[in-house]
């Protein structure tokens, strides 16, 4: 009996073993693809990935790319947007939209543009106190560039290199951050130029053009430290190093200088310049004094 138990267990024991041995693994989940079904023409939804949303209607579908044309669909964008397949998240097909419907939302744009213009003409401007500090044109807008070295500081994150990044992205995908970057590029540049023009202006001061600082200077400098071996004092070995940048900033110095005496000397000329006479016809018209 003992046996019979035995035999009947160690059967059940490896028809689980071999039930178990039998399952397969479960199969890979296929990605699915979400412009499957779409065609052009269809009225969608986009959802991308960051949480933005745009609908309208289809103008183009590629394998890795979609065209939505949001004209009637957006209350303030117009045209076309174009979509990468990995900034997508979701698309949703809606219901076209009726010939009415677009026509309401034609005419709903155009008074918004009326409304604004004739709001932007007829409001009169808003008076504002007098600055306290009087500076000129010229001061304002070079704190106005130098701020951008505030916000933008040259480096690892700000540079050629990022602009060439937010360009190559897609848009919709921009911080505010980065647009203002975009856009502000060629004035970051210019503001980097002025103050590497200071810059270069302080060596002027320092080591002023003439018999002690000059081209014959640089040289025996040289000469003295790379062929001679002659160590050089600090003032010296700044002049060496830097003497690139002080004769650019002496080449500007004298451009500027020269500008300045020739518009001098055209306003000397048109003060010295007198008005040419009047004729005496107009001056004194003649009479006829024969009658």
């Amino acid at each position: 009996m003992k046996t019979i138990m035995f035999v009947f267990l160690l059967s059940v024991i490896m028809v689980s073993g071999a039930e178990k041995a039998s399952v397969s693994p479960p199969a890979p989940k296929e990605q699915v693809d979400i412009f499957k079904g779409l065609k052009r023409g269809d009225r969608v939804k986009i959802i991308l990935n960051n949480g933005n949303a745009f609908a309208g209607e289809i103008k183009v579908i590629l394998k890795t790319k979609i065209e939505i044309d949001v004209t009637y669909d957006d209350p303030a964008l117009s045209g076309t947007i174009s979509f990468q397949k990995r900034d997508i998240k979701q698309i949703e097909v809606l219901s076209a939209l009726e010939p009415a419907e677009k026509k309401s939302v034609t005419e709903q744009k155009k008074k918004a543009i009326k409304s604004i213009t004739s709001t932007s003409s007829s409001s009169e401007p808003e008076e504002t106190e007098p600055p306290t500090e009087t500076i000129s044109e010229a001061e304002k807008e070079e704190r106005e560039l130098l701020s951008l070295l505030d916000k933008f500081p040259p480096g690892e994150v700000w540079s050629k290199k990022r602009l060439e990044e937010i360009k190559d992205a897609n848009p919709l995908s921009r911080t505010a951050e980065e647009k203002e970057f975009l856009d502000v590029y060629e004035k970051w540049l210019k503001a980097q130029e002025l103050v590497a023009r200071k810059n270069r202006r302080e060596l002027l001061t320092k080591f002023p053009p003439g018999a002690d600082w000059n081209e014959d200077k640089f040289k025996d400098l040289s000469t003295r430290f790379v062929r001679l071996g002659v160590s050089l004092s600090k003032d010296e070995q700044e002049f060496v190093d830097k003497y690139s940048d002080w004769l650019k900033a002496r080449v500007e110095l004298e451009e500027e200088e020269r500008k300045k005496k020739e518009q001098e000397a055209k306003e000397k000329e048109t003060k010295e310049t007198p008005p040419s006479p009047t004729p005496p016809s107009e001056a004194h018209p003649v009479r006829d004094t024969e009658k």
